[in-house]
């Protein structure tokens, strides 16, 4: 019987470990997509700010 508990607390421990890996890949992979998604932002701003700097240069 002790053996059944010890195998079952075990098999908790192990889940508890692969949930908590899968929540820190999760984050990283939220935090890299934010970070992807800012700089795409941001390029597309200086991009805007050059075009229009170039249409009133042009004017």
């Amino acid at each position: 019987m002790s053996e059944v508990l010890r195998s079952i607390k075990s098999a908790e421990q192990a889940a508890e470990k692969r949930l908590a890996d899968a929540q820190e890949e999760a984050s990283k992979i939220v935090s890299d997509a934010r970070r992807k998604s800012s700089e795409t932002v941001q390029d597309a701003a200086d991009e805007t700010v050059a075009m229009t700097q170039k249409i009133l240069d042009d004017a």
